[in-house]
């Protein structure tokens, strides 16, 4: 089966430039757990994901015995003035139309990533494969073949 059975279109973008609260907006509204950054020529040039943002984000605070104190809050709440180029992931790891779901699956296993960009041969995004698009077709795939065992 090839990534274009499966893959969805039109998904959410974001740019390098832009201010990172609209990205955190854009990750709230969204089923994806991660948003494919484009330049300006919308060439993917790699990923801003919900965990990897959590996690750069505290990782700028003073963590006290207690958790966050409220010098770390006040911090946290001014580095939303940051920009996505200081948090995305720059990576080109990419998938195309034609590539095999089992070779894209496998490549997302071992990077450990749950969203993958499909792309054009000039890395202009075309849709993004996600693991719970896979999941869903594998669910339609077993309720297939229970219907026809009956």
């Amino acid at each position: 089966m090839k990534i274009k059975d499966i893959m969805l279109l039109n998904p959410k973008t974001i740019k390098p430039h832009e201010n990172i609260l609209k990205a955190i907006n854009l990750l709230i509204s969204v089923p994806e757990s991660s948003l494919p950054v484009i330049n300006k020529k919308g060439k993917v040039i790699g990923e801003l994901n919900q965990k990897d943002l959590l996690l750069k984000l505290i990782a700028k605070q003073r963590l006290s015995s207690e958790g966050l104190d409220f010098e770390a809050i006040k911090n946290l709440q001014s580095s939303f003035s940051n920009i996505v180029d200081d948090f995305f992931n720059k990576h080109e790891i990419v998938a195309y139309l034609d590539d095999e779901l089992s070779d894209i699956i496998q490549i997302m296993y071992d990077k450990g990533i749950s969203t993958i960009p499909i792309v054009d041969k000039s890395k202009k995004l075309l849709g993004i494969l996600t693991d719970i698009a896979i999941l869903r077709h594998y669910k339609q795939i077993t309720k297939g073949n229970k219907k026809g065992k009956k």
